[in-house]
């Protein structure tokens, strides 16, 4: 399993790339068939929950103690139940959960990130300013296309 470990280390930052990318894109769908499971966010939301499970799975198998400050674990822990609270003046429980999903997968992306920053050493300046770019040429691109 150490093995597998240490040929796969970078393979984490590249899936955080490429699901990242993917959420920021309008969703588009791969094949001609018009399904949910076939959407570009549906892909970027499934790299999320392997990239998240593969650092759960690698803070678990070392067993090092990477862990947030506790500010942020405090500041964190207050976003999600603020974001929570709202579910009881929710008159479509579906709608909300479809909502709750989003955030979830915010925080899935934040602590990933998060780890994978301290892991690899990259500065975090690198990362935003590359995800600011993207962001900003697809959106540039879309507009000309319209």
């Amino acid at each position: 399993m150490l093995t597998l470990l240490n040929k796969f280390k970078k393979i984490d930052f590249y899936f955080l790339g490429v699901s990242i990318f993917l959420i920021r894109l309008p969703p588009f769908y791969f094949f001609p068939i018009q399904s949910f499971l076939f959407l570009s966010h549906t892909l970027a939301r499934l790299l999320i929950l392997v990239l998240f499970s593969w650092i759960f799975l690698l803070l678990i198998y070392k067993k090092e103690k990477k862990q947030f400050p506790k500010i942020m674990q405090l500041l964190m822990i207050f976003w999600f139940v603020s974001q929570s609270i709202s579910i009881v003046a929710a008159n479509n429980i579906g709608a909300f959960l479809d909502g709750y999903k989003d955030i979830v997968f915010a925080l899935l992306i934040f602590i990933s990130t998060f780890f994978i920053v301290k892991k690899s050493n990259i500065d975090f300046y690198k990362i935003t300013s590359f995800c600011h770019i993207n962001s900003l040429t697809v959106s540039i691109f879309f507009l000309l296309l319209s």
